[in-house]
């Protein structure tokens, strides 16, 4: 599953409180969004909660994750 550029930032901001970060804290991010959805399907377009953070939603479109909600 892609993870986009805005979802690690989003991720970082909203979910772990950072408000200043670099590019390796959203390589970090990124990495680990990904280990968190794996090779799990899910419909093009939903709501969903990150498996270990169940407070958190992810947004999918187009098979991507784009943002993170709390």
């Amino acid at each position: 599953m892609h993870i986009t550029y805005h979802a690690a930032q989003r991720f970082l901001e909203r979910v772990i409180k950072k408000s200043r970060f670099d590019k390796s804290d959203i390589a970090k991010a990124k990495s680990f969004l990904k280990r968190e959805f794996g090779s799990i399907l899910f419909p093009l377009n939903a709501k969903v909660p990150l498996p270990s953070l169940p407070f958190a939603k992810a947004v999918i479109k187009n098979g991507a994750v784009v943002t993170i909600l709390v």
